[in-house]
């Protein structure tokens, strides 16, 4: 369910879209002096625009021991003209392989103002990460680069998926209308754990100045 974002940091605000308005008019317009098919192409190039507007945010990966505190990135890449103006982001992990040490960590810095981050359990799903940002007095921003780190303590061996929730409202970007930007990719990251700690200790040996002793 998308909301007013000015007043909570849950949801995303929903507003009447001014661009469909103005293809409407103008469809009437050219189907009246040049016919429809000259409205079809104004569609059609409205069409492809729309589809153009892409963001791809990544997970990415780590490698660890058993016991070891690990950083994982997550970046965005926001194609030419996008800019947003809310972020909505879940991401889970399986918390019997993995330990969440908190929420999102060493934000960029257009993200620092107006975010909210932690670790917590949501019903039915399991632990999760949640980040939400919303910009100051709306203003949008275009990012192309990490966004910020995510920090693990790796509870057993194997590969443990990082991923995106992709049910509905979970993980989105919104323009300064308000609107949810369409055509973006979630790609999902993991940490890998191959073998476990191994523990090596000496032994002690009692010798004086000059001797020479084993180990």
């Amino acid at each position: 369910t998308i909301k007013h974002y000015s007043t909570t940091y849950s949801n995303f605000l929903i507003s009447l879209n001014p661009i469909s308005g103005k293809i409407n008019f103008m469809k009437k317009y050219l189907f009246h002096f040049l016919g429809a098919f000259g409205a079809c192409l104004v569609l059609a190039f409205s069409s492809t625009n729309l589809k153009a507007q892409t963001i791809n945010s990544t997970i990415g990966n780590a490698v660890g021991c058993v016991g070891d505190t690990v950083t994982v990135p997550v970046t965005v890449n926001m194609a030419s003209g996008i800019s947003v103006s809310a972020i909505s982001m879940s991401i889970g992990f399986d918390s019997t392989k993995l330990a969440c040490l908190g929420g999102a960590q060493n934000l960029h810095s257009s993200l620092q103002i107006g975010s909210v981050s932690n670790c917590a359990i949501v019903p039915g799903l399991g632990k999760q990460i949640k980040f939400v940002w919303t910009s100051p007095n709306l203003s949008p921003i275009s990012i192309n680069s990490q966004i910020f780190e995510l920090k693990f303590r790796v509870l057993s061996s194997g590969s443990h998926v990082i991923d995106w929730d992709l049910s509905p409202g979970q993980c989105e970007y919104a323009n300064q209308t308000g609107q949810v930007i369409p055509n973006c990719s979630w790609l999902f990251g993991s940490v890998s754990c191959n073998s476990i700690p191994i523990n090596v200790s000496l032994a002690s040996a009692n010798g004086c100045s000059g001797d020479t002793i084993s180990i």
